[in-house]
């Protein structure tokens, strides 16, 4: 990618559009940085595994800036467990001394060990994130033209 400018050695005018370019230019990166984001967290939305919908709805941008993005839900150990899956394991009581849940069938169930058979994988972050990666630069460069007004393939 590049950008000529050409000028007849008016050094001033150059320095003074060089200037604003670059001041536009961290507008750019801050209209991608968030529009990546919101990209990500719909694409994470729609191969999120639901039975309330809660935990895809849950994923927000933290943080952004011209330099970085931060995208994060408040339930990381669920989004872990989800995306890898979890191994055979056994789940104990923590504070009672039975577990208790609703079976799929409407009972309720009791007891004080669970033999659980652990859980596959449900991978719906990073399918987002690599569609995100192929999708940068269209939203860079939509930016780029929509705040500049420069257009480059």
């Amino acid at each position: 990618m590049s950008v000529s400018f050409v000028y007849d050695k008016n050094w001033s005018k150059l320095i003074d559009d060089l200037e604003a370019f670059v001041g536009n230019l961290d507008d750019v990166f801050l209209a991608t940085l968030n529009d990546l984001g919101n990209f990500l967290i719909t694409k994470i939305q729609e191969r999120a595994p639901t039975s309330t919908g809660n935990y895809g709805a849950s994923w927000f941008i933290k943080e952004v800036d011209s330099e970085h993005l931060i995208v994060d839900t408040p339930h990381g150990d669920l989004a872990v467990f989800l995306e890898f899956g979890t191994q055979p394991h056994v789940i104990l009581p923590k504070d009672k001394k039975v577990l208790s849940w609703i079976g799929p069938d409407g009972v309720r169930r009791f007891a004080t060990i669970v033999f659980h058979p652990g859980t596959p994988p449900m991978p719906h972050v990073r399918p987002a994130i690599e569609l995100a990666i192929e999708e940068i630069q269209t939203i860079f460069l939509n930016n780029l033209r929509g705040i500049t007004g420069i257009g480059l393939e």
